[in-house]
């Protein structure tokens, strides 16, 4: 893989371009430190309405002094709140809160709700693409099948990104060779295992041969496999740790021996990928 750097950017099938890293916010309503990591070198930051965090998120884009035209801004809307018209309402009220102008990309956070509910909430999200609200469209924590159905459908706008769950101990297979094999970028969430596994030992054997941490080694292994991690820290030598990980070059050997930790291991039961 050649080298990486903050501005590396891949492109999704409708032609935009997407940051290679991302800084994850959910928790986070400090908007200073959505500043800082904007200004150490973030550009993709990505929120939800599930965070309730818009105003701060906004105020951190703001802070930083980082032209909006720079930054990918990426939100996620509840499709489960009752009904197809929340969704449109949803990121309406998301851009009055974050007052960014528009979202990059918009995901339906979850499949919840029922096929009727996910492809109308989908179609809503459509017209806001045709009114310049949003640029892109995508989904989260869809399974196979729910992917299926939606293309299935036809919708006017192919989602670009899938965000899931994955880490070297979830490495999630079957979504993740399902959405490349369709041209659907996948982007990491908990892409450090909510630090459940940097003191693994086979992670620290590859850590200490490239000088790098635990935590560079995980991200580095989904740069390598073309998956897109939105780490979460709030912290700035955290945030800085986790952006160098693209200074982080490892082998085929390590990505082979790194494949082998998948331990099925969800750290996130609230959000992980449902089957139909």
């Amino acid at each position: 893989m050649s080298k990486l750097t903050a501005s590396s950017t891949i492109k999704l099938s409708n032609g935009v371009h997407h940051p290679v890293i991302g800084l994850g916010t959910y928790l986070n309503r400090n908007a200073e430190s959505i500043a800082t990591a904007a200004r150490l070198g973030y550009r993709a930051l990505d929120t939800a309405c599930f965070y309730h965090n818009h105003r701060e998120f906004g105020q951190g884009v703001r802070d930083s002094g980082i032209p909006r035209e720079d930054l990918f801004l990426i939100s996620k809307v509840d499709p489960w709140t009752g009904t197809v018209r929340n969704a449109r309402q949803s990121v309406l009220e998301s851009l009055q809160d974050a007052k960014v102008g528009y979202w990059d990309l918009v995901l339906v956070h979850s499949p919840s709700g029922g096929k009727s509910v996910r492809l109308g909430a989908y179609e809503e999200l459509s017209s806001l693409v045709d009114e310049g609200k949003i640029k892109s469209l995508g989904v989260s924590n869809y399974g196979v099948g729910h992917l299926e159905e939606l293309l299935q459908s036809q919708p006017r706008y192919t989602p670009v990104v899938n965000q899931v769950e994955v880490h070297t101990m979830h490495s999630n297979d079957e979504v993740v060779q399902w959405c490349q094999k369709h041209d659907i970028a996948v982007q990491a969430y908990c892409p450090l295992a909510r630090c459940r596994t940097l003191s693994d030992d086979a992670i620290g054997k590859i850590a200490k041969k490239h000088s790098a941490t635990n935590a560079q080694i995980m991200l580095a292994w989904l740069l390598n496999k073309g998956i897109i991690p939105l780490p979460k820290s709030s912290n700035e030598a955290r945030q800085k740790e986790n952006l160098e990980s693209l200074n982080v070059q490892i082998s085929e050997e390590d990505m082979s021996q790194l494949n082998t930790l998948d331990r099925e291991m969800d750290v996130d039961g609230q959000f992980m990928v449902q089957s139909m």
